[in-house]
């Protein structure tokens, strides 16, 4: 998770314009809103079907991550909280 100097949550690592916002840390129940929100959830899912073109960012990177990590951010549980990816 990829969270800025504004406390908001980016798509990922490689979105340096701020262009992907998914929320703010500022919010009431922020992770789970935020890591699995529509925003995060409809981006996975465009990922998992090989659709990178779903927006500017994705559909220039060169660095995939992998059907196991998928499967963890899905599984959204407490064992997930100590993946190392």
């Amino acid at each position: 998770m990829v969270i800025n100097w504004k406390v908001t949550v980016q798509m990922c690592c490689f979105d340096w314009e701020y262009a992907f916002p998914l929320g703010t840390v500022e919010q009431p129940g922020w992770l789970r809103e935020v890591w699995q929100g529509p925003a995060i959830r409809n981006l996975r899912k465009a990922h998992a079907e090989n659709r990178y073109t779903v927006n500017s960012r994705c559909q220039t990177c060169e660095t995939w991550g992998t059907r196991d990590e998928f499967d963890r951010y899905v599984d959204f549980n407490e064992a997930s909280y100590f993946s190392v990816f």
